[in-house]
């Protein structure tokens, strides 16, 4: 019988993992389509960060107008950066710059970290290479960038994130991994439109 207790209490535990729950932020880039009405009538949703630039020449190309959109609604609104781990730190920065200089948002910028279309394969180069970016970013703003994980295993071989907050894609799972200073936690329906939401413990701390 206990045993029996003990075994629904860990299936409603891990059935609860695949609730969203709480969320106070969006992530969005021109693969999204946004209904910013919905989103100004969501009261949970509090900042938006959007897609602003993929290594050294790509430069996304719904970000200007989505900024604009979430200023309207009164939203915090951040940028992201999109890190090739081939490709010069220096040309990736001036890149985001670029973008960042010309949209003038009030968060800490953030370094996206994602398996698609990287190689992994030298730990030590993609350290060194992402630890250059990382202080680019920090002598520039003033503060460490936040850096977006894949999985959170993947602060265990990006010892250059240290003194990063990290934002992990929990998705699912999110419930079972406590204490992260922001998860991403789900897909919403917002307005008809899929969206990803996201968790943070302390939006002050992002502002720049």
């Amino acid at each position: 019988m206990r045993k029996l207790f003990l075994l629904s209490c860990i299936a409603v535990i891990y059935l609860c993992s695949f609730t969203t729950g709480d969320y106070n932020g969006i992530d969005i880039s021109h693969h999204n389509r946004v209904n910013w009405k919905a989103v100004a009538e969501n009261s949970n949703i509090q900042f938006c960060y959007i897609k602003a630039t993929e290594g050294t020449n790509t430069k996304d190309p719904k970000c200007k107008e989505y900024v604009q959109a979430a200023r309207q609604i009164r939203l915090h609104v951040g940028l992201y950066h999109y890190f090739r781990t081939d490709v010069s730190a220096q040309k990736q920065f001036l890149n985001f710059k670029q973008v960042f200089d010309a949209t003038h948002t009030d968060m800490i910028p953030v370094i996206d970290i994602e398996d698609k279309g990287n190689d992994f394969s030298n730990m030590e180069q993609v350290n060194q290479n992402l630890s250059e970016l990382i202080d680019l970013f920090h002598h520039e703003y003033g503060k460490y960038p936040v850096v977006y994980l894949g999985s959170w295993n993947a602060t265990k071989t990006l010892s250059c994130t240290c003194k990063c907050f990290k934002w992990v894609r929990c998705l699912a799972f999110y419930n079972l991994i406590p204490n992260l200073f922001m998860k991403q936690i789900g897909i919403e329906d917002i307005g008809g439109n899929h969206t990803d939401v996201n968790y943070c413990k302390d939006i002050q701390q992002l502002m720049l």
